[in-house]
């Protein structure tokens, strides 16, 4: 197995607010008759590339969902009416509308535990192995994962489960998951003067049907499912069979091969297996059938010029078997273990012909991200001169002459990468460093730096510099460091492992920061952190796990803290042209000396989604009303709020309420919700007061 091809995958999951609409006959005798705030979902799931051939479902084609959710009184269902869903079929609407009738309500005083699947109407379910009726721990989905045909179609099947939701949790979070294995196959050959085609290639002895127990420990509730090479592997499905070889579609065999790796299936891109770990074929790579139960891949291959065949003939191609050994190199009594293929993981399967003609083809496996733009092999020829940049070549070589000899040792000797006061410098190759851990930039001008193929990169420091697109998103950063003065075109380091990022030295930064997915960061402090002059900086932190964050003198165009669980938030010294910090679990938020706004009015904090909010208060007083601005504020989520304090000092633009608020409401004696602006007052002014779709209130 070539180390060089493992990438292992990770379900960072992207937000997507559904508000749903149903297709159930009997709703009536399910609504739960109390008053308060009507449910509605969110799901988080993984966004791929565009331009997507294979099946795969993502927030934008998502067309329908399946869910159940039980009321529970601590860690039992009630007793009476339990599910305030039951199998309840979830769709898009035609004007791509999520909305659901009628509307359910949280039950007073009780949680609730949901379970989704997705395509809502799927028919590889086993009648009666839904989740209708579901009991927790006692009711698998019995699934199976059809051929590809024109009959049956494989689908992205998806599962996600939540507990222990109330009205104070926002809309509920589903975090749907990849349910089954992806495999992708992609083939070239050397010979340039002998034509390679493929006939057909089988998946030998899998099984095609399973159980999956929707409260099993490995089915995470937020995040991404947990892949650990020196554990058991993440199957889930359990009481697995009967076996089967899945013919793999090809559109129109043969496939004639060229001289670089290109895809071999057809308009599919891929196909779905039914997660599972295989047994190893007894009789190895070869001519020999496998086992009974024994894993093997089937290719019906030809090597040919004209009517000379060195490999089958015109009328019967070669067949091969291929023994696959697991991927991540776990045994058995130190014997090798057949391929696990692990829930949600995608397998890209690399055949080489032409080495030697009439020979052995070279056969190699490689796991990347579900997505279709998987990573790409990487070749590993005997020297790198010419594939990695010169200042790479130097660095590998320790020789200024970079005409010598780059090796691959050489190159596994560099662990980390440090540069200081570089006017420029090439990062070209940087993917093909695979045992580097840490990079660290000062005063370095460069291009880009895409270091997202490199896989053990976890720690990344730069400091006053410029550079031009940054991705970072391997999967596995953890620490992020940036200080003094930088520029980036942009700055991806996304849906990685983060645990710490740290802004020092006050600094300043020209471009965007894309920090988001990142369900590991808890805390951020972003003190004296504010863009060049004259220049924009915006920050992306939506969908991590933030729980604390430090808003003082800090100045950048748009910050944006959404789908995190946030519950108090203190903004000190700072300005915004926006402010979003939607669907947390705020309490509390408090501005002192700060801003959102921009000189056309724009400028908008997003508060919505946080329905625990019960008060919004402006600390500084001042002489003057037109010092400290906000040029909208939504709350409109927040029907609990006690209070609005709008201090002399402040003013708010507009102000946005929820349907049917009042301003008689608002200022109503004893209560005094909103504190504004009076004639010799010490408050503040809040100018308009709207409903979410605009309209004025009085």
């Amino acid at each position: 197995m070539n180390k060089g091809l493992l990438s292992f995958a990770t379900l960072v999951m992207v937000a997507l607010t559904l508000v749903s609409c149903s297709n159930d006959d009997n709703l009536d005798s399910l609504i739960e008759q109390t008053k308060g705030e009507g449910i509605e979902f969110r799901t988080l799931m993984d966004k791929p590339s565009n331009g997507l051939r294979a099946a795969i479902t993502n927030e934008d084609n998502i067309l329908s969902f399946q869910v159940t959710g039980i009321k529970m009184n601590g860690a039992s269902p009630v007793t009476e009416a339990p599910y305030l869903f039951n199998a309840f079929g979830i769709t898009r609407g035609e004007d791509d509308s999520w909305n659901y009738t009628p509307k359910r309500y949280w039950p007073e005083g009780l949680k609730v535990d949901f379970y989704a699947y997705s395509p809502a109407s799927s028919k590889n379910i086993e009648t009666g192995k839904g989740i209708a009726d579901y009991v927790a721990g006692a009711s698998p989905i019995t699934y199976t994962v059809p051929q590809v045909s024109e009959t049956d179609a494989q689908e992205d099947f998806l599962v996600a489960r939540i507990k222990g939701q109330d009205k104070n949790s926002g809309n509920v979070k589903l975090n749907f998951l990849h349910a089954l294995s992806r495999i992708k196959f992609y083939a070239k050959t050397s010979q340039k003067n002998i034509t390679y085609t493929i006939e057909s290639v089988e998946l030998m002895n899998l099984n095609t049907k399973g159980e999956l127990n929707l409260d099993d420990a490995g089915i995470v509730e937020a995040g991404s499912l947990v892949y650990d090479p020196s554990a058991d592997p993440t199957v889930i499905w359990e009481s697995q069979g009967p076996s089967d070889d899945y013919i793999v579609d090809m559109g129109t065999a043969p496939i004639y091969l060229l001289n670089e790796y290109r895809s071999i299936l057809g308009k599919a891109g891929a196909i779905l297996v039914m997660p599972q770990v295989t047994k190893l074929s007894s009789k190895g790579t070869g001519k020999v059938e496998p086992g009974t139960g024994e894993f093997a891949i089937k290719v019906s291959y030809k090597a040919f010029v004209d009517d000379i065949y060195y490999a089958g003939s015109a009328t019967t191609p070669e067949v091969k078997y291929f023994a696959v050994k697991d991927i991540d190199g776990r045994k058995d009594s130190g014997n090798d273990l057949g391929i696990a293929f692990e829930m949600g993981r995608q397998y890209n399967f690399y055949l080489g012909f032409g080495e030697d003609v009439n020979g052995e083809i070279k056969f190699e496996v490689g796991v990347s991200d579900w997505n279709d733009t998987p990573d790409q092999y990487i070749p590993e020829p005997t020297n790198y001169y010419g594939i990695i940049s010169n200042d790479l070549a130097k660095m590998a070589n320790k020789d200024s002459d970079v005409t010598k000899e780059v090796t691959l040792a050489q190159i596994e000797a560099i662990a980390s990468l440090s540069l200081s006061n570089k006017t420029s410098f090439d990062f070209t190759g940087i993917e093909y460093f695979r045992k580097m851990t840490s990079i660290s930039l000062t005063n370095v001008q460069a291009g880009d730096l895409d270091a997202s193929k490199t896989p053990l990169l976890t720690t990344v420091t730069i400091s006053g510099s410029t550079l031009g697109n940054v991705n970072l998103s391997n999967g596995k950063l953890t620490t992020l460091t940036l200080s003094g003065n930088n520029t980036f075109a942009s700055f991806d380091a996304s849906k990685n492992k983060l645990t710490s990022v740290t802004f020092s030295s006050t600094p300043k930064i020209d471009g965007s920061l894309n920090l988001s997915g990142n369900t590991t960061l808890t805390t951020i402090n972003l003190t004296g952190v504010e863009y060049i002059a004259s220049k924009t900086f915006d920050l992306d932190l939506s969908n991590c796990g933030l729980t604390t964050a430090t808003l003082s003198s800090t100045k950048m165009s748009d910050l944006n803290m959404s789908n995190n669980q946030l519950a108090t938030l203190t903004v000190t010294t700072s300005t915004f042209e926006n402010l979003d910090v939607s669907n947390n679990k705020l309490t509390d938020v408090k501005f002192d000396k700060s801003s959102v706004k921009t000189g056309t009015g724009t400028g908008l904090l997003n508060a919505k989604g946080n329905a625990a909010l019960e008060t919004f208060l402006t600390v500084t007083e001042g002489s003057s009303n037109n010092a400290y601005v906000i040029d909208n504020l939504n709350v409109q989520d927040s029907k609990g709020i006690t209070k609005i304090d709008v201090k002399k000092g402040y003013t708010i633009d507009t102000l946005t309420v929820w349907d049917g608020c009042t301003n008689a409401y608002l200022t109503a004696s004893p209560a005094y919700i909103l504190n504004k602006h009076s004639s010799g007052g010490l408050f503040g002014y809040v100018n308009n007061i709207k409903t979410p779709n605009g309209t004025p209130i009085p």
